[in-house]
């Protein structure tokens, strides 16, 4: 943990100033089913993203959020798997919008945020000297292999994927919505046994 001094967007504000931010009644008294649905979203995203850790948003495993807002918007009142499409389009708007406030007045990292980019003397996107941190975070072919196999484990878990040798395919139930390539190998497991089988490790070329 940081023992860099938190410093927040509101912390911009005198006594009287901060009567202008009205935190409750300007946010929960507005949307109150819409920040319950975002904390759910939440929460099931760091069962997909960080599985059998404290609830976090962990940057660098999905910031592509302008991209991201533009599919949801193009489905806007449809579902994305088992969420709407609109609770995503609010968390992914509300995610880009925590980053420029953050770069735009050298805010901190929030509690429940962790981020490789981060400059450790501020805890910020922005360092000692006013330098911006990377948009985008640089990851190693292993590091994407790693998560990718993570991903394959963690649908299998969840039964999102029922698993069948089909050459080197793993085949869900839906095959539309997935096909996933992993080096060939013969499963531990039919299909069916109560524990999951482990997905096959890929390997980075070279």
């Amino acid at each position: 943990m940081s023992t860099v001094p938190a410093k927040r967007y509101l912390d911009r504000f005198d006594s009287a100033g901060r009567k202008t931010v009205p935190m409750f009644s300007g946010l929960m008294d507005y949307f109150p089913d819409a920040c319950a649905a975002l904390a759910e979203h939440s929460y099931k995203g760091n069962l997909k993203h960080n599985p059998g850790e404290p609830l976090h948003h962990a940057r660098g495993k999905s910031m592509d959020h302008t991209d991201c807002i533009m599919r949801h918007l193009a489905n806007f009142d449809g579902m994305d798997g088992d969420a709407l499409e609109a609770v995503a389009l609010f968390w992914r708007a509300g995610a880009l919008c925590q980053e420029i406030l953050e770069r735009k007045f050298a805010l901190t990292l929030p509690r429940g945020v962790t981020d490789p980019r981060a400059f450790a003397e501020t805890n910020s996107l922005v360092g000692p000297n006013g330098e911006q941190a990377p948009k985008e975070t640089t990851k190693t072919a292993e590091q994407k292999l790693a998560e990718v196999n993570q991903a394959i484990h963690n649908d299998i878990v969840s039964g999102k994927i029922s698993v069948t040798e089909r050459g080197d395919q793993f085949v869900g139930k839906n095959e539309a919505k997935a096909k996933r390539i992993a080096t060939p190998g013969p499963l531990d497991d039919p299909i069916g046994n109560m524990t999951p089988p482990k997905p096959p490790m890929l390997r980075a070329n070279g």
